[in-house]
């Protein structure tokens, strides 16, 4: 059991997030948490896995979501979900009624990609190459708003976590499919912070939190 967040000075949690994954899910729990527990304060940002292994170990930063973390050596995973890689497309694309999409099938409309150094970037062009299937990105961006307005043409199609599609603010004119798993491996969203340290104790109540939501939406 937890012990109570302090009443005084002004507790901080301080956390890294995937590029690969900018969607409502993290501004709502913080939302939530601050509801509990007004007087903490957030410092949220997005970063590569490796950056948010460095913050780790330099103590940057308390907490850590990770897609596919390089090494584990230094980290204390607290919880792991799937992420199956979707493909986002407007109601009215071609794609939008399948069950599935096959890898193939997105190199044949506009493609909106992470950036190359981003790991969902890295999943989806090693799953090219094995493959042997052209992925060109028509546009390079990690940003929601493109995702979002880009995809109000039936053309597009982009390639992101179920974690950006979590929430209240999904967005009812687009749909997200799970990509063919033949195609892509499923890849893993891991909470934790680092090996050894004990967490501030805001910290600690915020990633218990994030746990069990993560757990309720993707387990």
């Amino acid at each position: 059991k937890l012990p109570n967040i302090p009443a005084y000075g002004n507790p901080l949690v301080m956390l890294r997030s995937p590029e690969d994954a900018q969607g409502p899910f993290w501004p709502e729990q913080i939302e939530n948490y601050q509801t509990k527990f007004p007087m903490v304060t957030f410092e949220i940002r997005t970063s590569t896995r490796a950056d948010a292994e460095l913050a780790l170990k330099n103590h940057s930063v308390d907490l850590a979501f990770l897609f596919e973390p390089r090494s584990f050596a230094d980290f204390h995973v607290a919880h792991a979900v799937k992420q199956p890689l979707q493909a986002s497309v407007s109601n009215s694309h071609p794609l939008a009624s399948q069950p599935k999409v096959r890898l193939y099938e997105c190199a044949e409309y506009t493609l909106i990609l992470p950036p190359v150094e981003s790991s969902v970037r890295r999943f989806v062009s090693a799953a090219a190459l094995k493959s042997g299937i052209n992925l060109k990105a028509s546009i390079t961006s990690n940003n929601p708003a493109t995702f979002q307005h880009c995809l109000s043409d039936d053309q597009h199609i982009s390639i992101q976590l179920p974690i950006n599609h979590s929430g209240t603010e999904h967005e009812d004119c687009h749909r997200s499919i799970d990509l063919e798993p033949r195609d892509v491996a499923t890849g893993f969203l891991f909470a934790g912070y680092l090996k050894g340290r004990t967490l501030p104790v805001a910290s600690a109540r915020f990633l218990e939190q994030i746990v069990a939501e993560l757990a309720l939406q993707f387990d």
